[in-house]
């Protein structure tokens, strides 16, 4: 709609500006000119962008990158008036065309019913219809028996001029036009401005070599009253303005001096393409660049926004998501396959999305309601890209929580730019819980949050140096605090009385499987990770006072999972 409105309001100052100061003259070529040229500078015109570029200097100091979340608020369901008005303009403009078509169909059964014959390179077609003579591009169409052999002999001068300059050509250039800007006024006195201009073309060239210009003008007055259903996309030679063709044939030429009035439209068009079409891009200068905080760089703050889907989401919620982000960042967001319960609840739902980058889909379904996630977007200073995609969160449980072997940690997977799903494997990194790596399908959830110590992660040549290839995609090293007490035993030092040597003990803890006391040579790496349901540490006087003095060093007992 902007362009229309750019090119609307350029065809409107081409018209005023011929209405005010070209009108009353006789450049009838140079007005054929200056009208044509302002259709195509109308249409054309509003596309071409200037670019200023502006330099600014850095700033003085560091900045720090800072992310904050921004509030969407959704639209009521209230009337987009854009829409409606979209919606009118382009049903208007296909009435306007197909009007177009039916007349230019009438007009071919008009000549086809005819009687055709060629002369001097034009076709001549004799009718019997009640119509003004007229020409269309090299056809010239009249009723004999309307006029006198004399008459017919002006009529087909005048009409030869239209065919040789065709004519044709601005009259359908001028329909379409205004078949696509039929809401514009000015395009309809633009119209008739122009039909007359071509008018004015055809008198003063038939009228040059006559001995009677006036015999030329009494012909015109005789015939003012018959009109033509196809004069809108023809020349036809008797039209509703004779009075000012008339005037016109009877003025004195112009002077050429005169003719700098055609470039009054030059100043309007730059101030238009500076005002209108001008692009501002700020970039920094490159000759003052300033070193500050040690830092080189700083990577620019961005800004993180959210849309978050969950089970209670309507379908008008969901709609008004998707034409929010389609308007607002031209990102075609889509949800298919939704299932609802009794109640209303979504059950199922798939999203996907697709944008100049490539596509991304998330599934989610329960039966007591989808887990919630959101779709999530990181947008820099300047409104450009720099990530987006599909978030899953569970909901956090409190710390006291009793665990059970379905509890859920809490877990937050965002995937940019690919496929995902909640038991996602496709992108997704690889697990080592406690230096052992684990199946594909591990779910960190089945981890106790108080039970771990650590959670390492490494990216990029780290981790496939040390992983190989399957660790492309990053590697999570999970290590439970039981774990760490294993791999970290008592050790006593004892210094000799002359302080020449140290004696390094150390101390192997109690170990019990199941119920049953193991030697002390024995090393939990025999037991696969995998099969552990459970390991509770004992220390200290609590671990002397259950298990004696074997148990000073502490006690590790096990339980694992039976088949």
């Amino acid at each position: 709609m902007l362009y229309l409105l750019k090119s609307s309001g350029i065809l409107a100052f081409f018209w005023c500006c011929f209405k005010r100061f070209l009108e009353k003259e006789t450049f009838f070529e140079w007005h054929r000119i200056f009208l044509i040229s302002g259709i195509f500078i109308a249409l054309l015109f509003p596309l071409w962008t200037l670019t200023e570029l502006i330099l600014v200097d850095p700033l003085p100091y560091a900045l720090t990158e800072t992310q904050t979340s921004e509030a969407i608020m959704l639209p009521d369901a209230t009337t987009d008036w854009w829409t409606v008005i979209t919606t009118i303009y382009a049903i208007g403009a296909m009435l306007f065309l197909t009007r177009l078509g039916i007349q230019l169909i009438s007009l071919n059964k008009l000549i086809r019913k005819g009687t055709a014959f060629k002369t001097d390179g034009l076709t001549i077609v004799e009718t019997k219809e009640n119509t003004s003579p007229f020409s269309f591009f090299n056809l010239i169409v009249y009723n004999p028996s309307m006029h006198q052999p004399q008459e017919l002999k002006t009529i087909i001068a005048h009409e030869k001029i239209h065919c040789l300059q065709r004519h044709s050509v601005d009259i359908l250039l001028i329909h379409l036009l205004s078949a696509l800007q039929w809401m514009n006024p000015f395009v309809w006195l633009y119209k008739k401005t122009l039909s007359l201009n071509l008018e004015y073309l055809a008198d003063n060239a038939a009228t040059k070599n006559m001995s009677s210009p006036k015999e030329y003008q009494y012909l015109l007055l005789k015939q003012a009253g018959v009109g033509s259903p196809y004069s809108s996309i023809i020349n036809p030679f008797f039209t509703s303005l004779i009075k000012k063709r008339i005037v016109m044939l009877n003025k004195n030429k112009s002077k050429k001096i005169r003719a700098w009035k055609f470039s009054l439209a030059v100043p309007f068009l730059a101030f238009f393409l500076v005002a209108f079409n001008t692009k501002t891009v700020t970039q920094v200068n490159p000759n003052s660049v300033q070193k500050y905080s040690g830092l080189e760089s700083e990577k620019a703050p961005s800004s993180k926004i959210k849309f978050t889907i969950n089970k209670n989401r309507t379908k008008k919620d969901l709609e008004r998501i998707s034409n929010t982000i389609k308007k607002d960042y031209n990102i075609d967001l889509r949800f298919t396959d939704i299932s609802r319960n009794a109640d209303g609840i979504l059950t199922a739902i798939n999203s996907s999305y697709n944008d100049d980058t490539g596509s991304s889909s998330s599934s989610s379904s329960d039966k007591d309601g989808i887990q919630p996630f959101n779709f999530s977007m990181e947008i820099d200073d300047e409104g450009n890209m720099i990530s987006l995609g599909y978030e899953i969160s569970v909901k956090k449980p409190k710390i006291n929580e009793q665990r059970s072997e379905q509890s859920n940690l809490p877990i937050k997977v965002k995937l940019l730019n690919g496929s995902l799903t909640q038991d996602s494997t496709l992108t997704a990194p690889i697990y080592i819980v406690d230096g052992s790596e684990v199946s594909a399908y591990f779910k960190a959830t089945d981890i106790d949050p108080s039970e771990i110590h650590s959670i390492n992660v490494l990216k990029g040549s780290t981790a496939t140096h040390k992983y190989g290839d399957k660790a492309k995609n990053g590697v999570i090293m999970i290590t439970t605090k039981s774990h760490q007490a294993l791999q970290s035993p008592a050790i006593s030092t004892k210094k000799e009385n002359n302080g020449a040597t140290n004696q390094t003990t150390i101390n192997t803890p109690l170990y019990i499987v199941d119920g049953v006391e193991k030697e002390a040579d024995f090393n939990i790496d025999n037991i696969p990770a995998s099969s552990i349901k459970s390991i509770n540490v004992t220390k200290g006087a609590e671990a002397i006072e259950k298990f004696g003095e074997k148990g000073k060093n502490g006690v590790i007992e096990i339980t694992t999972r039976k088949e």
